[in-house]
């Protein structure tokens, strides 16, 4: 009996040895040939902090670097923990700019976001207060912050990601830094219930490491979305009408809000829709919109008339994003990084513009009280 407790045993370990080889020799073929994989946009240690009230921010002074393989930036902050380019030889007449990842500058150096470009444009300083991975209910926060800090504000310039409506329904500190990398809060995760299959999928350093540091679990992961894709299933869930009117109506809750706060203080709110690049880019836009019912311009169909009639300056940059990608003979380098779905300097050179527009309809272009 001991005999053959032992032989099955041992099959039972060679066989794990083959797969586990099997899977090893596969790994080096793939990474080399068919499935190259990209480092992830990782932040040195001690890049993000621990906030309170909203969660995250990113540390005073930090040097770090961003790098998905493609692209491979800077980042440094100041002693405001902001990633912003001070001219100290402009007017600093209180422009501040908040957004997430599209307007801290992902994957782009410091000067060539949008914040910058107009900062150069305007003549005068812009104050980049972006961070990536933020949500429409962390910008009130950070602005008070701000303000208890004597920061002057002016006029506040909104970049607004598509996922920014997703993020109204979420608290704002529903991600928080560990050991000075982004998670979800796990307080959160508990309270919704939902800890296990979240925590495995969102959390899991493991997981995370898996699907997107290995050509396994990467192919694994873009050959599930093009599953989806054929079967005209979204890759993402939740984007339906009634979750996307849902979406809305917190939306506009939030930016409420915010703008009761800013007009609370002498300041405007000038909001930009900066489009996921899928609604800005045709190509892509004839496939995704198989999977989702809404329209490309469902954000400015919902919010511009509510907007205007809550005296919030609005536009949208699908349309002109749109056109500069097609200028281009729809050459993706046009807008976005390689490898990535965030815009690149000619992305933001476009978004720049926009908001230029934006102010000189308004009769703030060249500058505010210089």
């Amino acid at each position: 009996m001991h005999d053959r407790s032992l032989g099955i045993l041992k099959r039972i370990a060679l066989a794990g040895f083959s797969i586990l080889l099997t899977l090893v020799v596969a790994e080096f073929i793939l990474r080399n040939t068919l499935v190259p994989v990209n480092e992830r946009s990782v932040l040195a240690p001690g890049t993000l902090v621990s906030d309170d009230e909203i969660g995250y921010r990113l540390a005073p002074n930090a040097r770090s670097r961003m790098t998905n393989g493609h692209f491979d930036v800077s980042i440094e902050t100041d002693g405001n923990g902001l990633r912003d380019v001070f001219d100290t030889g402009l007017p600093t007449p209180g422009f501040i700019a908040i957004g997430d990842s599209q307007t801290f500058g992902h994957g782009v150096e410091a000067e060539d976001t949008w914040v910058e470009q107009l900062q150069r444009d305007l003549g005068v300083n812009v104050i980049n207060t972006g961070v990536f991975g933020y949500g429409i209910n962390q910008y009130e926060g950070l602005l008070r912050k701000l303000h208890e800090d004597d920061v002057s504000i002016r006029v506040v310039l909104y970049g607004m990601s598509w996922n920014d409506l997703e993020s109204s329904t979420q608290p704002p500190d529903k991600n928080v830094a560990v050991d000075g990398q982004l998670r979800l809060n796990p307080q959160h995760l508990s309270e919704e219930g939902t800890g296990a299959f979240n925590w495995v999928i969102h959390v899991s350093n493991g997981f995370q490491w898996f699907v997107y540091r290995t050509s396994i679990g990467s192919l694994l992961r873009a050959g599930g979305i093009q599953m989806l894709g054929w079967a005209g299933r979204p890759a993402i869930s939740g984007y339906d009408e009634r979750t996307l009117a849902k979406y809305t109506y917190f939306t506009k809750r939030s930016l409420r809000s915010l703008n009761q706060y800013l007009n609370s203080i002498g300041a405007r709110l000038f909001l930009v829709h900066l489009a996921n690049p899928n609604l800005a880019m045709t190509d892509l836009w004839e496939d995704y919109r198989r999977r989702y019912p809404h329209s490309r311009f469902y954000v400015r169909e919902s919010l511009a008339d509510w907007a205007e009639v809550s005296g919030i300056a609005f536009a949208d940059a699908t349309e002109d994003l749109e056109q500069k990608y097609l200028k281009s003979g729809m050459e993706r380098s046009s807008l976005i990084l390689p490898v990535d779905n965030h815009y690149n300097a000619g992305g933001h050179e476009v978004i720049a513009q926009v908001f230029r527009d934006l102010l000189r309809n308004e009769g703030i272009y060249g500058g505010f009280d210089r």
